[in-house]
């Protein structure tokens, strides 16, 4: 399967981002153009993933980890949300029972909106009871509820506000 990467000009246009991509991407566009009206053409596309948003979500991440209370690695947090998010594999345990193995969120593996929907999966699990208990353990429901919505709010006004402490570049990226 041939592999393009795209860039638009200053005038919209598409060309290719290398010689070897133009090359390809004027193959494509030949393919297209001389389709027959009933021919089908299949054909994949992803959206890269930007720096920007992923030192967010480790942000995020290392936000979580400074303030739990269950982990002693920040890599044993990183897989515990990104299963709690659903983005793993069930494979069956030594004893039978199923066993939740995550799935990796490297850079290749996710594109930005495969990425920015296990962001909000992983802020969606922080808001269960599941989560919480699991985190502060020590917590009542209510105090547990209302550590999770803090630690989310705080995080978004970081975000919106641009004064997040992006330092996620010591947090491995998978």
């Amino acid at each position: 399967m041939a592999r393009i990467v795209l860039v638009k000009d200053i005038d919209g246009e598409l060309h290719g981002y290398t010689d070897a991509d133009e090359r390809a991407y004027h193959r494509f566009a030949q393919i297209v153009d001389e389709l027959a009206e009933g021919e089908t053409l299949a054909f994949s596309w992803r959206e890269p993933r930007t720096p920007e948003f992923h030192r967010a979500h480790f942000a995020l991440l290392k936000l979580i980890f400074e303030s739990q209370e269950t982990f002693a690695h920040a890599d044993q947090l990183r897989a515990w949300l990104t299963c709690g998010a659903g983005h793993c594999d069930y494979v069956a345990g030594p004893g039978g029972e199923l066993v939740a193995i995550p799935r990796s969120i490297a850079y290749e593996t996710l594109d930005e909106t495969d990425f920015r929907e296990h962001h909000k999966r992983v802020i969606d699990f922080l808001r269960t009871p599941r989560a919480y208990h699991f985190l502060w353990p020590a917590l009542t429901d209510i105090q547990g509820a209302d550590a999770a919505a803090q630690l989310i709010a705080h995080y978004e006004a970081q975000r919106i506000h641009g004064t997040s402490d992006d330092e996620a570049g010591d947090t491995p990226i998978d």
